[in-house]
């Protein structure tokens, strides 16, 4: 399970300092395997942006943003609203960014999305990072090998164009929700996020050391953390939340499906 690697290394402690030393390293061998996920439940994305840290952001801008609480992207948010934007904003309704009013709503939700550098939408693989420990520890998992520390020991690989990041395959959409803001007056607000649809899929390869975990205790780590979720309100946050959870997903299911639903309809 492990293989042997020589390094020439120099001893300064021996003869001249030259002597070359042959020291073995001995180094795992590490596999893959690769999971598809499919959500059976919509999920919410998004993530802080600078001004979520409160007074401590306002007191640094200029009176006549602070005042009004003018939201502006930095340069490298604007080159992606834009892009954004081209891309995304007919479908969705998004209005282009207007430097005097800031951000509205719906810009803001499409920066505190995940983007790879397609502009494809992504989440990060940390998230579903979490959701393995959140299911270990909830469906006994150390009692079967599957410890959260040997689950911290998978390392989860997301796309090519960023391994950081998992894409998501599905068409993105604008989610609105109710909410109610901080304070002694908790007055309602609208929440406007980026929600993926029910049936959001999404692959992670999965590397980690066979001498560690078996490949179908990687597997079933994943189904349990189905039920945990990923995203805003999903099972495992701590207000709790029924969105972001997920399933084990065949990519040849639909197909199947389809040539079921085929097949009946000819027989009859």
């Amino acid at each position: 399970m492990e293989n042997v690697e020589n390094i020439s290394e120099v001893d300064g402690s021996r003869g001249n300092g030259k002597t070359p030393i042959i020291i073995p390293l001995y180094k795992p061998v590490y596999e893959t395997t690769v999971v598809d996920l499919i959500g059976t439940a919509p999920m919410l994305v998004a993530h802080a942006l600078q001004w979520d840290t409160g007074k401590a952001y306002w007191e640094r801008q200029p009176p006549e943003i602070s005042e009004k609480k003018v939201k502006r992207p930095n340069p490298a948010q604007l080159a992606l609203l834009k892009a954004l934007t081209a891309k995304y904003g007919a479908e969705l309704g998004v209005a282009p960014y207007d430097k005097i009013l800031g951000l509205d709503e719906f810009q803001e939700a499409l920066l505190r999305g995940h983007w790879l550098p397609d502009l494809s939408p992504a989440f990060p693989v940390s998230g579903f990072q979490a959701a393995l420990a959140a299911g270990a520890a909830s469906y006994g998992g150390k009692n079967q090998g599957m410890s959260a520390k040997k689950l911290r020991a998978i390392c989860l690989i997301g796309d090519g164009q960023n391994p950081v990041l998992a894409r998501i395959f599905t068409p993105i959409e604008i989610d609105y929700d109710m909410g109610q803001n901080s304070g002694m007056v908790k007055s309602p607000r609208q929440i406007v996020r980026l929600r993926f649809p029910v049936g959001w899929t999404t692959r992670l390869i999965n590397r980690y050391n066979p001498a560690l975990i078996q490949c179908g205790k990687v597997v079933q780590a994943h189904a349990w953390a189905g039920d945990f979720g990923v995203g805003q309100w999903r099972p495992s946050s701590p207000h709790g939340g029924n969105h972001g959870t997920f399933r084990l997903y065949n990519p040849s299911e639909a197909p199947q499906e389809k040539q079921k639903g085929k097949r009946k309809k000819n027989s009859g």
